[in-house]
């Protein structure tokens, strides 16, 4: 099967026509496309050649014609003939003389089948260079090469037409290449220097494969290349291949067949892409692809590549998005790509423009990674340098090589002979063999007399007295002399001698010693039977040493090295827990535990005592647990219905509902908690009884909850089970385990703590939380409403500002003073006194105290007072600052400050330095001669005349501003905090007095760690 016919793309490559044939087509029908189909194939290579086409002449009669008329055509030629000397070196040869020049070149070259499939001319090349290369066979003298270097440039100048100068050969070149080279001539330049079409070598041979240049494989978007189908079209506005998406997956080649490639050859290769009104879900919805195949010519399996994707795209994109990969890796065991455009069903409406030119380009490998001049040409280089070295200066040639040897050969005969101490020049090789083999001693400096060097070391180990010539043989004397000593007790065979064994020290070996019997032959017996002891070996002590060694290893290892677990670790605290006859560990050695049968410790298991009738269409608790397990649930009335765990942490728990058979309406089931306020269903489970109808619906559910105090949840909650079944009549609820309905709740271990805080949250006798370590408390008091004006004609006095709340400093409680419960109460805002209608303005209110209390800890930020109402007297006091307790721990507190007072003369609320709230300002008189005082300032926030802002956090507050008296006005308002401002006081006033301003509210904040 050809290759295209191995993968079809989504569009069409070619339009169908209107007037399609009917199939199967027959023989003859088969035939006469055949002749038409060779018919037009002609025709378009004589339009090639020739440059016209004769309609009504067969296509292949005028091929033969103008094949009649090339020869004709190139003998008028007026250079052919000394192109033809160029190449074949025959003065004024003919195309007879060219045909023979280039026979005997094909019979060189007769060994290579350049039409075979599989010959590959760019490896070719490779070989060949890295073959030649080594030989050095290009090592010609340097001003050799360089008349070839200029000739070879003066051929380039006459190929492109610069050469200016006078040599007729390559005047001839240029005039041929400026006849037959140009784009618009019979054989263009391109083919020749970009990609050379040769169908007989089995593929064109790219220009990227003699030197590091690489051209592109793909060819660029036209209206011929892209099919008018599928969607596909060529928009040649956007100079791009464009695709309408409609839902459907489209694809197209940008190669009609696989690109051949090698392992460890990097490729670069990209395309651009942009689209408008784009509509895609998630995922890799336009994307560059490589098909990527094991085999050379695409066939056999294939595995795509994303190498560029552009994921959920949507709306407009102007300009181009490259995608793929400038220097991708070819995959292991991959030979061959095919490059693919795909936008797939995810993208439900809009056009992608894959925009020219598509890029795919492969690099060069091995010796022709930099070109095959410059593989050529490093070895030359190289040479040359070499022979520069030889020489001793740059230049000469080969016939120096001889001179050059016989003159150093000479020299180097004469210096040996001399050393040898033989004078004089012009020794020839026969004379230095025969002064090798006699070696004259003076020649050699420090040479002895080894004669007599060997003889003396002869007589010394003959036991003959010596008198040494030199130190070496004094070494070897005083060495054998000392050895005689050490040897006196040795018998005539090398061994000592049991009788004189008394003049022995130190150990010795059995095997040295003759008549040695005994104790050391026990030994070793007592040595191998410890051996055995180890190896678990049956053994009959034989002295009281294996004996010891055997009871001690009994008693430690129970008999064995495989129970490395002493006997009396069994059972013992800290020591290993023993089995049973069942292989199991007894329930007695597992804390809080069964044990033995293999069931999870602390579980309850829930059943119904028997089948339970549910009416149709309302929701209902089942009824009549009951439990076994390792612990006890609560059952919280007499029904069984609802129970409360006994453990706080997280219950697995697993529900099953089994219903009796009815084909019609729904099943439901949920695990409902009760809270303290409210109820929460936390899992539900729902199936049609028309979804099963071989068999009964069971509802299961499996959920993990927490039983703890946290938040809206609390130990105390319950648990119970509703059901839920629509059939139209009543229906059973089946009973039993496992297979009808149950609940199996099993502890999986306490809650992790999470350190969480509450701010301004007010709680009463709340479970502290599991696990805590402790808890910082901050607490700050509300502060006093101001006092209300007087009603009074002529003139009214104003109120008293309210006094600022206190603060407690951020404290640490350890759960060590905790009790198991808390209490929380963020302090309230003082009211404000009412402004008088007939008299005296009324008292403002006092403000609440922030308070916090556990076990024996008890703390309370206390609130401001309120600020006395005006009346007759001249002057009338600001409420107190509010003042701090702690029992039960120690803190740092701060009291609240006072408010300004009121009366004839209004002022400002007393500043707070030390952390606490400050007093409001005093009320003004109706006179309007006296302004109201300001608030107070805190270590926060200064007080003015108008109502405080509110603090964030634990910062504290001003106070608030006395009443205008102007306006009548009343005082403004304390800010909250911690502690709180206190509000001003009301102005007074002839028809009526202005109230007073409403204090500032607590804080509390409480951080469990």
């Amino acid at each position: 099967m050809p290759e295209w016919a191995l993968e079809i793309p989504s569009a069409p490559v070619h339009q169908e026509q209107s007037n399609q044939l009917v199939r199967p087509f027959t023989a003859q029908q088969l035939i006469e496309f055949g002749k038409e189909l060779l018919e037009q194939f002609i025709k378009r290579v004589v339009l090639g050649l020739a440059g016209f086409f004769i309609p009504g002449m067969p296509s292949f009669e005028q091929l033969v014609a103008w094949a009649d008329d090339l020869r004709e055509k190139l003998a008028d030629v007026p250079i052919l003939g000394d192109l033809i000397e160029a190449i074949t070196g025959v003065e004024d040869g003919d195309l007879n003389d060219l045909g023979t020049f280039f026979l005997n070149v094909r019979t060189f070259l007769a060994s290579i089948n350049f039409l075979d499939p599989s010959f590959n001319l760019g490896a070719a090349l490779t070989q060949f260079a890295s073959l030649i290369v080594p030989l050095n066979i290009f090592s010609i003298p340097a001003d050799v090469q360089d008349s070839i270097n200029g000739a070879l440039g003066d051929l380039q100048d006459a190929l492109d037409g610069s050469y200016s100068g006078s040599g007729p050969i390559f005047l001839a070149v240029q005039a041929l290449a400026e006849a037959w080279l140009k784009a618009t001539d019979p054989l263009n330049a391109a083919n020749l220097f970009g990609r050379i079409g040769m169908p007989q070598l089995a593929g064109g041979v790219s220009l990227s494969d003699l030197t590091t240049a690489t051209s592109n494989l793909l060819d660029p978007f036209t209206a011929e290349s892209v099919p008018s189908s599928d969607g596909w079209s060529f928009n040649s506005g956007q100079d791009a291949a464009q695709v309408v998406a409609d839902g459907s997956t489209k694809g197209l080649w940008l190669k009609s067949g696989a690109i051949k490639v090698e392992e460890g050859q990097p490729v670069n290769t990209t395309v651009k892409v942009k689209y408008s009104g784009i509509s895609s879900g998630a995922g890799q919805t336009i994307r560059y692809v490589l098909e990527t195949y094991e085999s050379e010519d695409g066939s056999g399996p294939m595995v795509p590549v994303v190498v560029g994707s552009i994921t959920n795209p949507t709306g407009t994109v102007s300009s181009p998005v490259t995608l793929g990969d400038t220097s991708w890796d070819i995959p292991v065991g991959v030979q061959s790509v095919r490059p693919l455009l795909e936008v797939d069903e995810l993208v439900t409406a809009g056009t992608v423009y894959w925009v020219n030119t598509p890029v795919f380009r492969k690099t060069l490998l091995g010796v022709l990674s930099d070109g095959l001049p410059a593989a050529l040409q490093k070895p030359l280089d190289d040479l040359q340098a070499t022979w520069d070295k030889f020489k001793g200066g740059v230049g000469g040639t080969v016939d120096d090589i001889e001179d050059a040897l016989n003159d150093a050969g000479q020299a180097i005969r004469d210096a040996l002979a001399n050393a040898l101490g033989h004078a004089g020049t012009g020794h020839t090789s026969a004379n230095l063999l025969s002064y090798f083999q006699a070696i004259p001693q003076t020649v050699v400096s420090g040479l002895g007399d080894l004669n007599t060097l060997t003889n003396q070391i002869r007589d010394i180990l003959a036991g003959l007295v010596v008198t040494p010539i030199n130190s070496t043989v004094q070494a070897i004397k005083d060495w054998f002399t000392g050895l005689t000593g050490k040897t006196a007790n040795l018998t005539t065979v090398g061994l000592f001698d049991a009788a004189k064994l008394s003049n022995i020290t130190g150990t010795i070996s059995q095997s040295l010693v003759t008549g040695l019997t005994g104790s050391l032959g026990d030994l070793q017996t007592t040595l191998n039977q410890i051996g055995d002891i180890f190896n678990n070996a049956v053994v009959t002590p034989i002295n009281s040493v294996v004996q010891s060694v055997k009871d001690w290893w009994n008693e430690w290892f129970g008999g064995g090295s495989s129970n490395a677990i002493p006997l009396s670790q069994k059972g013992a605290a800290n020591g290993v827990a023993p089995l049973d006859s069942s292989s199991l560990i007894p329930a007695q050695y597992i804390p809080g535990g069964v044990g033995g049968g293999g069931e999870p410790t602390d579980h309850i298991l829930f059943t119904l005592a028997g089948n339970q009738s549910i009416p149709s269409g309302s929701a209902t608790a089942l009824t009549g647990w009951q439990q076994v397990g390792s612990v006890t649930a609560t059952f919280d009335d007499g029904t069984n219905t609802r129970f409360t765990l006994p453990k706080a942490g997280w219950w697995d728990i697993q529900s099953q509902v089994a219903w009796a058979s009815s084909a019609t309406g729904k099943r439901q089931s949920a695990v409902v908690r009760t809270l303290t306020s409210g109820s929460a269903i936390p899992a539900t489970s729902g199936e049609d009884a028309a979804d099963h109808p071989a068999w009964p619906v069971r509802n299961k559910i499996r959920d993990t909850q927490e039983v703890a105090s946290r938040g809206s949840l609390a130990t105390t909650d319950k648990f119970s089970i509703q059901v839920y079944q629509n059939s139209g009549a009543a229906l059973n609820v089946v009973s039993g385990y496992p297979d009808g309905t149950y609940v199996l709740a099993t502890y999986l271990g306490e809650r992790k703590f999470e350190a969480f805080s509450e701010e301004n949250v007010n709680r009463t006798n709340q479970p502290v939380p599991d696990g805590v370590a402790g808890c910082w408390v901050t607490l700050g008091g509300g502060s006093g409403g101001g006092g209300g004006g007087q009603k009074n004609t002529p003139a009214a006095y104003g109120g008293g500002g309210g006094g600022g709340g206190a603060k407690i400093f951020r404290t640490w409680i350890p759960v060590s003073l905790l009790g198991p419960t808390y209490s929380v109460t963020r302090g309230t805002y003082g009211l404000p006194g009412v402004g008088g209608t007939t008299g005296n303005g009324g008292t403002g209110g006092n403000g609440g105290a922030s308070t916090f209390t556990s076990g024996s800890v008890s703390m309370s930020a206390g609130g401001g007072a309120g600020g006395t109402g005006g009346s007759t007297s001249a002057t009338v006091p600001g409420g107190a600052g509010g003042t701090a307790s702690v029992s039960g721990t120690t803190a740092t507190t701060a009291a609240g400050t006072a408010g300004g007072s009121g009366g004839s003369s209004a002022s400002a609320g007393v500043n707070n330095t030390a952390g606490g709230g400050a007093g409001g300002g005093g009320g003004g008189t109706s006179s309007g001669s006296v302004s109201p005082g300001k608030g107070g300032d805190s270590i926060a926030a200064a007080g003015t005349a108008a109502a405080a802002a509110n603090q964030a956090g634990a910062n504290p507050a001003a106070g608030g501003g006395g009443g205008n008296s102007a306006g009548i006005a009343a005082g403004r308002n304390g800010g909250d905090g911690c502690g709180a401002g206190g509000g001003g006081g009301g102005a007074g006033g002839t028809s009526f007095g202005g109230d007073g301003g409403d204090g500032g509210r607590g804080y509390t904040l409480i951080e469990w760690k």
